[in-house]
């Protein structure tokens, strides 16, 4: 036999390439729209900050007051920019779960993402919760625009 086969080869399939730890969710922006106008970020690090929002409608239900609890599946997503220089901060994501997610603080989800991309926070956190529990009665744990600049 001169080396040579008739049988197939097997196919290598090349593995995925693993998700880096630091890398941000995939679902990160999923099925959200951007909401026209910037504000000041006032709770952020408190006038260090702008931001652009952008939601579902379930989100955009829940910044408005006009639901009393946020959907499950609700997410608002918010992009910071540094105040005078428009350098690119952090984006922050708060996200309605189902119910027992964390039940003594909303059920939100809470993802930031820093200026470099890379994955700061997914989950829940008192940094996040400990203002969020705070938001005006009738907004669930969220926190209206004000008006924009």
């Amino acid at each position: 036999r001169g080396g040579t086969s008739d049988s197939p080869r097997a196919v290598v399939k090349p593995k995925e390439a693993p998700k880096p730890s630091n890398a941000p969710p995939a679902d990160l922006r999923a099925g959200v729209t951007p909401i026209p106008g910037k504000w000041a970020s006032l709770g952020h690090t408190a006038g260090r900050w702008e931001y652009t929002l952008s939601a579902n409608d379930a989100g955009r239900a829940a910044l408005e007051g006009k639901v009393a609890e946020a959907a499950v599946g609700a997410k608002i997503v918010m992009d910071h920019t540094e105040r005078g220089s428009g350098e690119k901060g952090p984006t922050m994501v708060l996200e309605k779960r189902a119910k027992g997610f964390d039940p003594e603080h909303g059920d939100f989800r809470y993802v930031i993402v820093g200026k470099s991309g890379a994955l700061v926070f997914d989950g829940t956190t008192e940094r996040c919760w400990g203002c969020h529990d705070d938001a005006p009665h009738g907004f669930d744990h969220v926190f209206p625009p004000q008006e924009p600049r």
